[in-house]
């Protein structure tokens, strides 16, 4: 409900939606039980889901404009932010979520393992 007041609406809907799949399908192919393909799973899922969040200022940029201003954005915000947004800005930003995802996947794994060692679990 939040997505929809924040004018992002379906799109970012559609992010979690396809991030999920994406992510059981990955993560299921390991049983659930390689760290690799779970890292894989998480950032697909971190992609999609950021693809999602900024879809909207792409596919439907005069809704977005509209919203913006209407929501009491300024025109020159809104204006700079729609001439910054493309896809290739939008990928690459993706590529970056990703990046951010296998990057909190590697810091996890190293707090867990310390943690887990240092109580005699693992």
């Amino acid at each position: 409900m939040v997505f929809w007041l924040t004018g992002i609406g379906p799109y970012l809907a559609l992010g979690f939606l396809g991030g999920g799949v994406a992510a059981e399908l990955i993560s299921g192919a390991g049983k659930y039980k390689s760290f690799a393909l779970n890292t894989v799973g998480y950032a697909a899922q971190a992609f999609f889901v950021h693809i999602g969040a900024f879809l909207v200022a792409i596919v439907a940029r005069d809704y977005y404009y509209d919203f913006c201003v209407s929501g009491g954005m300024s025109v020159e915000w809104t204006n700079t932010f729609l001439d910054f947004i493309s896809w290739p800005v939008l990928l690459g930003s993706g590529v970056l979520a990703m990046a951010g995802a296998v990057i909190g996947m590697l810091l996890g794994k190293a707090m867990l393992k310390k943690h887990f060692v240092k109580a005699g679990v693992a």
